[in-house]
């Protein structure tokens, strides 16, 4: 009843996407997937009204525009961990 059911598989499907998205487009030796995806989650995560959760909202990091797409998500895997890039439009 609380949407859980189906909230963690689409989740889960976003997270791997996102991450098979910057293996492509960085040197997968020196990534740390958890890291990684701790970081793009926060990146790509949205606040609620009035309730104390926040939305996965990916579409929020792309645009139009490729390069700018894959030098957001360089900048979003390079910050040191807890800083939040808020950029976004």
């Amino acid at each position: 009843m609380s949407g859980s059911s189906i909230a963690v598989p689409v989740a889960v499907g976003i997270a791997a996407n996102m991450l098979e998205y910057i293996t492509q487009i960085m040197d997968r030796q020196s990534l740390d997937a958890t890291l990684i995806m701790q970081k793009v989650f926060l990146a790509m995560s949205g606040a609620t009204r009035g309730e104390n959760y926040r939305n996965l909202v990916p579409w929020d990091l792309f645009k139009h525009d490729k390069a700018e797409n894959e030098q957001r998500m360089k900048q979003i895997v390079e910050e040191n961990p807890g800083t939040f890039i808020s950029d976004v439009d």
